[in-house]
């Protein structure tokens, strides 16, 4: 729970309609298991190898809504060059729900369907050098927006 906000009776729901301190509003009806998204990525994990996967790379961004989404798996070392995204890159892909991870931040990307629709170069002058990782999250997250 975030500082200042109250649990209801079902203490993963807030007062304000959120869940779990998320910023978008709640679903009504089935949840969604798959979709499409944008994100600008803010972080690139070290490459891990893995049984199941292969050489993966987990990255996390945030969404138009201001909520952190953990991308994985991402193979860079398989992926097309006009699929290689870098960190600041605004990107599009689908996805769906994980069957294995129950963190509601995760999401399984289909790597066919990701599409860069904004380079690091054409965003606006973030101080990435000098800005902590919370104020360059709102200034990525307000360019975001406005883009949309």
């Amino acid at each position: 729970m975030l500082p200042g906000e109250r649990a209801t009776s079902n203490s993963n729901h807030f007062p304000d309609g959120t869940f779990r301190g998320a910023k978008f509003p709640l679903m009504t009806g089935q949840p969604h298991t798959s979709g499409s998204s944008e994100a600008i990525v803010m972080v690139k994990a070290a490459p891990q190898v893995g049984r199941r996967h292969g050489e993966t790379v987990c990255c996390a961004g945030i969404d138009l809504y201001g909520n952190w989404l953990r991308l994985y798996p991402v193979s860079f070392r398989t992926l097309e060059q006009s699929k290689k995204f870098g960190r600041w890159d605004r990107i599009k892909f689908n996805w769906r729900v994980p069957n294995d991870d129950r963190r509601v931040e995760s999401r399984r990307v289909d790597q066919q369907s990701i599409e860069i629709v904004g380079r690091q170069a054409e965003l606006p002058d973030l101080r990435r050098h000098r800005l902590g990782l919370r104020e360059s999250s709102r200034e990525a997250l307000g360019f975001l927006q406005r883009q949309s």
